[in-house]
């Protein structure tokens, strides 16, 4: 297994690789073959692919509010409802949703500092 390098030459023959980006300046640097827009859940289909993914936990009221902060700071991205709810699928520790809370906060502040760089 090659870790760490897209394949090149006679190596990619068989192979592709899947680049998931908001921004499209990202896809000309890469200088991708493909662009493929997705668009975002709105909020309702939103929390009910988090809720799927989450667990049952989600009900739990002192778990509720912050799984539905954690599903809103997804921002209706499907990958990430999917992976963050799977990740903390189930765990009653108010920590780790705390922390997985905080996690999308600094993810997101870092995506909008990106962008108002690029818009500059």
């Amino acid at each position: 297994m090659m870790s760490g390098r897209i394949p090149q030459g006679y190596d990619r023959a068989n192979c592709k690789v899947l680049l998931t980006t908001q921004s499209l300046d990202v896809c000309r640097e890469m200088m991708t073959d493909k662009e493929i827009k997705l668009y975002v859940l709105k909020a309702a289909a939103a929390w009910n692919l988090f809720a799927q993914n989450g667990g049952e936990v989600i009900e739990v009221p002192v778990v509720s509010p912050l799984a539905s902060a954690v599903a809103r700071e997804c921002g209706g991205l499907t990958i990430a409802l999917k992976t963050i709810g799977k990740s903390i699928r189930n765990k009653r520790r108010i920590e780790l949703w705390k922390h997985a809370l905080h996690r999308c906060r600094i993810r997101t502040l870092v995506s909008n500092t990106s962008r108002m760089k690029s818009e500059l």
